[in-house]
């Protein structure tokens, strides 16, 4: 029964053989010159004495092997959901921030790149966004743009004014486009923000990203410049559904 539990599945018992971490729980048992009781209720000849000192210091032995595995185990597991609880907390905070100021603080504090639990999450929990989310077509725009519009009003907090300086603010993955952005996900983003808008958030990101050449255009020794880039160091974007059909090719 010990072995198991400790070895369930044949590549766990594969491990268990390569690394001689598997016991016989006979053998072990002989080796510490024990006998088994001979009650057919093993359970009742330990409470009633008849197991001797050494039988149950083995049986401590074994068991406390498969204790520790499943104990790390389960510390391991129960982080994890603690860290997934604590990293959709964090986005649904993203969605529900009420200002652009408060959105852009905590997304580059949070995920500054296209990556991680956060990330994943504030990406569905857009996708399924409700119509009333405060600044909802910002807040896409932004993860698939890369970049974010702050309107400072009267009412903005003493030095945010010169935010006012440039139109759009690099808030993610340095103000690059996610033109990688899964099929479906854009699909969804754009039910949620509606046609026009996704429409518009598209042409904005159309272009050519990558490696930067020279501002005269003049070619390297390469022959690639601006006009004529390396296709395998920059990425091209014109629409999903150009990109689509290209993959559907």
């Amino acid at each position: 029964m010990l072995n198991a539990l400790a070895h369930h599945s044949s590549s766990a018992m594969k491990s268990a053989v390569a690394s001689r971490s598997f016991r016989s729980v006979a053998d072990f048992v002989h080796r510490q010159n024990t006998t088994l009781p001979n009650s057919t209720d093993t359970g009742a000849a330990w409470s009633d004495g008849i197991c001797g000192d050494s039988f149950k210091s083995a049986v401590r032995e074994l068991t406390a092997s498969v204790h520790t595995s499943y104990e790390r185990t389960r510390k391991e597991k129960w982080a994890s959901q603690i860290e997934a609880q604590n990293e959709l907390c964090t986005a649904q905070q993203l969605v529900d921030a009420k200002t652009p100021l408060e959105f852009i603080g905590r997304l580059m504090t949070s995920c500054p790149t296209r990556g991680g639990g956060v990330w994943e999450s504030l990406v569905a929990l857009l996708c399924g966004a409700d119509p009333g989310t405060p600044l909802l077509e910002s807040k896409v725009r932004a993860i698939l743009t890369g970049k974010m519009s702050i309107e400072v009003s009267s009412a903005a907090p003493a030095g945010y004014s010169s935010i006012a300086a440039k139109a759009r603010h690099e808030v993610i993955a340095n103000g690059t486009s996610w033109i990688h952005c899964p099929l479906d996900r854009a699909l969804l983003l754009r039910e949620v923000v509606g046609e026009e808008a996704f429409l518009e958030i598209e042409t904005s990101m159309r272009g050519v990203s990558g490696w930067v050449y020279r501002e005269s255009d003049i070619p390297n020794r390469h022959g690639h410049c601006n006009s004529h880039p390396n296709p395998a160091l920059t990425r091209r974007f014109d629409s999903f559904a150009a990109r689509a059909e290209r993959e559907r090719r």
